[in-house]
């Protein structure tokens, strides 16, 4: 029986393609295993160091030397920041997000919704208008401070006034 050439050359062709195709697969596996190598075999330190090194790259990188929001939050530490408010005119200029709190001053004039701290209900003294008008922002300063414990155990607490954002 002879066999004839096209289906010889078929079969030829068929087998190189075979070949072919699990070359192409070792090539790629050992590709995967030495990048995988290359990773592991790679000292990276502890996180702090990483953590570090990738703040002065992206300092260097940006050239920027201010903390935001994000970096605050991301650091772990509990932080808060409090924005002295007296009434409903300083709402649009208060900071809305995790890292913000208001205080307000007036009774009355609290944000629906919102984790707001009535500052005169934790210092009486904020009660009365006189007071109120004489100590302004620092009242509500005070009023943190009074009570500090029970709301932050071993926390950085900040203040901003809402000015601040309204002069931007």
């Amino acid at each position: 029986t002879t066999v004839s050439p096209f289906k010889y050359d078929e079969f030829l062709l068929s087998i190189w393609e075979e070949q072919k195709q699990t070359d192409n697969a070792y090539a790629k596996k050992r590709r995967e295993e030495d990048e995988l190598k290359a990773r592991a075999d790679q000292s990276r330190g502890t996180w702090e160091d990483i953590y570090r090194n990738s703040k002065r790259a992206s300092h260097a990188k940006n050239d920027v030397h201010e903390r935001d929001d994000r970096e605050l939050e991301r650091t772990g530490q509990p932080l808060c920041i409090y924005e002295p408010y007296s009434g409903e005119g300083a709402w649009p200029f208060l900071h809305v997000g995790s890292l913000y709190r208001g205080a307000s001053l007036a009774t009355r004039g609290r944000r629906r919704g919102t984790d707001d701290v009535d500052a005169s209900s934790r210092l009486p003294l904020l009660s009365n208008p006189y007071y109120r008008n004489a100590l302004g922002e620092f009242g509500a300063l005070f009023a943190i401070a009074n009570l500090v414990d029970p709301l932050h155990k071993n926390a950085w607490i900040g203040f901003q006034s809402w000015r601040a954002t309204a002069r931007k």
